[in-house]
């Protein structure tokens, strides 16, 4: 519901149309390897219905591009179009809900083996990294590693731990998350620290707001 373009109904006979969000960034799609199976869990190109017709969005084909042009955009087809959406979790075709029942990843081995890769490198025993970064690469037929840094292996846990949510978790513990990207300016430091709601502020006086807000 919040990656799917609204006439992606169509393509999965779903009872109520999507609501055309979320999609992931053009460098990011672009850094998987055409080799990589995980790149698989990104949707581009023409849209077809159940059926196998093509779909139109007003008279444009419904063609996913990995490219976004820009962060606001005025409405259309080129904007509703823009952005590689994500099938990382089942799509379930012709359900009765709104909601699916697939599962929805908390824990996973993959992320488990590059935890401990990365504990390993961190400790200088890179061997022992690369052994376990090469288990989920070869799982998705990817090239292996013979060698290993901080940045390869934050790099790779993007391409394994897409969706998962823990990016942002990522990019601070590898000292990434102030920098700019697409669409985002260099941020200083203190936001790698959420606020404190007001709302709590206001139950207890002995809170002190985070630094910086």
């Amino acid at each position: 519901m919040r990656t799917l373009h609204y006439l992606s109904q169509l393509t999965y006979n779903l009872p109520q149309a999507p609501w055309n969000g979320y999609c992931t960034m053009t460098e990011f799609y672009n850094s998987f390897a055409d080799s990589d199976l995980r790149k698989n869990m990104w949707i581009v190109g023409q849209q077809y219905t159940a059926g196998g017709a093509p779909i139109f969005d007003d008279t444009q084909p419904m063609i996913f591009t990995p490219e976004i042009p820009a962060f606001e955009m005025p409405a259309g087809p080129v904007a509703r179009l823009a952005g590689a959406r994500s099938k990382k979790y089942q799509i379930q075709s012709n359900g009765a809900n709104n909601d699916q029942d697939n599962d929805f990843v908390i824990f996973r081995l993959g992320d488990t083996y590059l935890l401990r890769a990365e504990a390993n490198l961190r400790l200088g025993n890179t061997a022992d990294a690369i052994k376990d970064v090469n288990i989920i690469r070869a799982r998705s037929s990817a090239t292996p590693v013979t060698s290993l840094t901080l940045d390869n292996l934050l790099a790779e846990r993007g391409w394994e731990m897409a969706w998962e949510y823990t990016r942002r978790q990522d990019l601070i513990r590898f000292g990434q998350f102030n920098k700019a990207w697409q669409f985002k300016d260099a941020s200083p430091a203190f936001r790698n620290i959420f606020p404190i709601p007001a709302t709590q502020l206001a139950l207890n006086p002995n809170l002190k707001q985070n630094p910086g807000y």
